[in-house]
């Protein structure tokens, strides 16, 4: 089972659910992809999520990495990179850059998708 997960913005009620859920699909064995947009990819940069807390809730790092750990896929829309001529060595690491293309490419068989 296939899940994407699309992350709209960088605040918490953005991240928090976003890597939640993700983190919870690929615990399950499923392939999981989150995928940043524009307004999302701020928070892939090295260092912001570090920042991230909110009460009562998971921390932040532990998701990322038990994530990352089990497969779960990271990408940053290249459209944020190329905007902000950002290199992309300042993206945190395992972090993919793919245009829209080729996101929708790589989950044409998603059997659930989130927005957040």
């Amino acid at each position: 089972m296939m899940t994407a997960i699309v992350c709209n913005g960088i605040e918490n009620k953005n991240l928090f659910p976003t890597f939640i859920l993700g983190s919870a699909a690929v615990a399950l064995g499923g392939e999981v992809v989150l995928f940043f947009t524009p307004s999302g990819a701020p928070a892939l940069k090295k260092g912001f999520l570090e920042q991230v807390s909110g009460k009562g809730m998971p921390e932040m790092m532990e998701m990322v990495n038990d994530f990352q750990e089990l497969d779960g896929r990271i990408v940053a829309c290249e459209l944020f990179v190329e905007a902000l001529d950002m290199p992309e060595s300042e993206l945190r690491e395992g972090v993919e850059v793919v245009g829209g293309t080729g996101f929708l490419a790589d989950i044409s068989d998603a059997t659930i998708t989130f927005s957040f």
